[in-house]
């Protein structure tokens, strides 16, 4: 069996920066789920988002005119669940998320 020797004052540095890192290599990993879990809520929204874009850009209206983005706008957010106000200024949307108990800031 080999002889045990304490660390000495190196090796004790190297080890308290090591231990001083892991939290950040576990928030990276973490990270990495979150990106995935974005990347794949944003690939599964993709299409949706890209005929509202072409439909968008195909069907320009006037400025103070945009009724039919309004309406598109305002039943995109209904459908995920906002109180939306319509008319706001002529043409403005207005939406709430409520998420729970307390102020709505």
């Amino acid at each position: 069996m080999r002889n045990y020797r304490a660390p000495d004052r190196s090796q004790k540095h190297i080890i308290t920066r090591l231990l001083m890192l892991l939290p950040f290599c576990v928030a990276t990993a973490a990270a990495g789920d979150i990106n995935d879990a974005v990347k794949n809520i944003v690939a599964g929204s993709a299409p949706e988002l890209i005929a509202t874009f072409k439909q968008f850009h195909q069907n320009p209206e006037l400025g103070f005119q945009e009724f039919e983005t309004a309406a598109t706008i305002a039943a995109h957010l209904e459908k995920l669940g906002y109180k939306v106000t319509t008319g706001v200024g002529g043409t403005g949307v207005v939406s709430v998320f409520k998420n729970g108990p307390g102020p709505v800031v």
